[in-house]
């Protein structure tokens, strides 16, 4: 995670995905966390596939409520 912009925090994630035969995939996905109110957060990037397996094109959107 990055400096928070307000309700805005920019973050980068890295993630490797492999198993015990020959599939390895490794992205790298920029994206954007932003804070509706003190336990609820949305948060969207875009993963960038760095290896030939894995998937050709992505989005995400992730919903994250605290209690």
């Amino acid at each position: 995670m990055f400096n928070n912009y307000g309700r805005v925090t920019p973050v980068l994630e890295a993630l490797l995905a492999h198993d015990f035969e020959d599939f390895t995939s490794f992205s790298v996905s920029p994206e954007i966390i932003y804070t509706l109110s003190d336990g609820l957060d949305i948060k969207c990037g875009a993963p960038f596939i760095l290896t030939g397996d894995g998937q050709d094109y992505a989005a995400e959107l992730e919903l994250t409520y605290r209690f």
